[in-house]
């Protein structure tokens, strides 16, 4: 893991000017609308690490195309290329409609959102006890990424956070 924090550093220099780094893991070949939403609706002192699905492509995605060309607060080529446990690292909050990234966001210290009935039905557990959130829509959803923060004295780096 050493060599892929050295091999990743400037790119986590380059994020690290954002207030709250937000990794969203997604879970098929189309953003979900309420990721770009969400994005659409924070301000750019935010920035969401899309990490896309192995397997699906999204160059011909209408919502990835726009995001891409008008915000530069989001990334999606870095965070699909390097290590999930390494991102997890640096971020604050994790969402995802049903992803078992989770489970890695739990073990680095980041609480995660969940958005789909399948997320809620898998995660129920975590859910239950507080580990992991379920938002049932945009309003919901937002408040969960600015409120959230990193579990204590969980991951490498928490005592930035």
């Amino acid at each position: 893991m050493d060599e892929a924090k050295k091999q990743w550093n400037g790119f986590f220099t380059q994020i690290d000017v954002y207030e709250k780094k937000i990794l969203i893991t997604m879970q098929s070949s189309n953003l979900a609308p309420l990721f770009a939403d969400l994005v659409r609706q924070c301000d750019s002192s935010y920035c969401f690490l899309i990490r896309v699905h192995p397997g699906f492509p999204l160059e011909k995605d209408e919502v990835y195309l726009e995001l891409v060309r008008d915000c530069p607060n989001v990334f999606f080529d870095q965070p699909s290329c390097m290590p999930i446990q390494l991102i997890m690292e640096y971020v604050d909050v994790h969402i995802t409609e049903w992803s078992g990234a989770v489970v890695d966001a739990y073990f680095e210290g980041v609480r995660s959102v969940v958005l789909s009935d399948m997320g809620l039905d898998y995660f129920s557990d975590f859910i239950a006890c507080g580990l992991v959130f379920y938002a049932k829509n945009l309003d919901e959803l937002k408040s969960y990424v600015c409120e959230l923060q990193r579990f204590p004295s969980r991951g490498m780096d928490s005592q930035k956070r």
